[in-house]
């Protein structure tokens, strides 16, 4: 049975296994809320369906909280990085949301797994972390699973490709924001993330009465809102919630392991994406994925096996919720 001294003063070992883990978790739930991100998207516009989804993430967590009796958690160490990671994660989800209706889905899934590469790139300036060699090889033959999966047709238009990769680089720094606010609860993060994530898309939402939809070439700006059906309020709560758990994962993913030790475990998703294309939309499963997915894994459990980590002193004020 584990309990809370399992996550306590954790070897940097131990600490990098139950990181690699979370983020595994965390990519299974984000897993499923891309399938409910693609079935919401079928009838309401992007941005309302980043408001709903985030409306309903920060209600799961101030429930949570009240009945916890822990809103104390609220409380954060550093509330200008708290803020500003909300503001980027908005565009952040706006642009990977956009880039899923301007390029095919393999080829926006590849640009998806970029962020990877930032983050391993900006680990040593940013976080002061080390990148041998060893990690950047990984990196590279887990891309290389992911590139196998996704078999990328080259149909992208210039715009759709800025707007991924962009999306891409938000990622980066998102989840290198996580790291920086390592001090905080998991979920004190994932709050003020989401509420200034929602509080933006509702301030989209009530321009966009006054406006109607305007767009830039094929890229709304913005979008006129429509109303959610019954249908769409429980596709969208079930996207909050895994959203939420994800979200949540993630965080403490990076709050107690280097984040490019974390990193390649981000690959997963391809897989999640495959499983739950074939169950609700019947897509194959080709034989690349089954070539693909050791090397997807295998590349983050070498990073994991082959690196001297440093030590990660862990404390029960970061424990997952």
């Amino acid at each position: 049975m584990i309990t809370k001294e399992f996550f306590k003063n954790m070897s940097p070992q131990r600490a990098a296994y139950v990181g690699c883990f979370s983020l595994c978790f965390g990519m299974l739930m984000f897993g499923i809320g891309n399938a409910l991100i693609k079935e919401a998207s079928e009838t309401l516009p992007s941005v309302e369906v980043v408001f709903l989804r985030s409306f309903f993430s920060v209600s799961y967590m101030v429930a949570f909280l009240l009945f916890s009796r822990n809103l104390k958690w609220l409380k954060s160490h550093n509330y200008p990085m708290q803020i500003t990671r909300g503001v980027v994660g908005f565009f952040g989800l706006w642009t990977l949301f956009l880039s899923f209706k301007m390029l095919p889905m393999p080829e926006a899934t590849v640009f998806t797994f970029l962020s990877t590469f930032v983050i391993t790139a900006l680990s040593a300036p940013i976080l002061k972390e080390k990148v041998s060699m060893q990690r950047w090889i990984a990196v590279v033959i887990g891309f290389c699973g992911v590139l196998l999966v996704a078999q990328p047709s080259g149909d992208v238009t210039i715009l759709g490709a800025a707007i991924a990769l962009t999306s891409a680089v938000i990622e980066a720094f998102i989840m290198l924001m996580a790291r920086l606010l390592k001090k905080d609860k998991p979920i004190t993060s994932v709050f003020y993330h989401t509420s200034i994530i929602a509080l933006i898309a509702l301030l989209f939402g009530v321009i966009s009465n006054f406006t109607g939809s305007i767009y830039f070439g094929d890229l709304p700006i913005i979008e006129e809102w429509k109303m959610p059906t019954g249908y769409n309020i429980l596709t969208t709560a079930a996207l909050g919630l895994v959203s939420c758990l994800g979200h949540n994962s993630i965080v403490y993913a990076y709050s107690i392991a280097p984040a490019v030790v974390v990193a390649p475990m981000l690959y997963t998703l391809i897989i999640w994406g495959a499983v739950f294309g074939y169950i609700f939309w019947g897509e194959t499963v080709s034989t690349m994925l089954i070539v693909a997915v050791p090397l997807i894994v295998g590349s983050g459990i070498y990073i994991v096996r082959r690196e001297k980590i440093e030590r990660v002193t862990h404390t029960i004020d970061t424990e997952i919720v």
